[in-house]
């Protein structure tokens, strides 16, 4: 299959997806919490930062969006009470970890 291929592009390409997700995950954990002024805020700053644009093939991406997710389900877990959030921020943390070590 051509599309495919073993170049520059494929690897790059889910690093800059998973960038975009977490710029977009992020925005919308703050807007919940605190308003669209703070969550463009929050959203505009990641996005600048060379863990949002990595132009490596490293984990920091992933580990990143996962920690977003993360302090985003903790959040949840808080608000509501619930064991199930709490459970899935461990879940979530656990994943991390295991993207970085790995």
């Amino acid at each position: 299959m051509k599309a495919l291929r073993y170049r520059g592009v494929s690897i790059l390409m889910p690093q800059a997806l998973m960038g975009t997700l977490c710029v977009v995950v992020l925005y919308r954990q703050i807007r919940r919490v605190f308003g669209t002024v703070a969550a463009l805020s929050a959203a505009g700053v990641l996005a600048v930062t060379p863990v949002a644009v990595d132009r490596n093939n490293l984990s920091d991406t992933m580990l990143t969006l996962l920690l977003v997710m993360a302090a985003g389900s903790l959040c949840r877990a808080a608000e509501t009470g619930r064991w199930r959030p709490l459970l899935a921020t461990g879940a979530i943390v656990g994943a991390a970890l295991n993207v970085k070590m790995a």
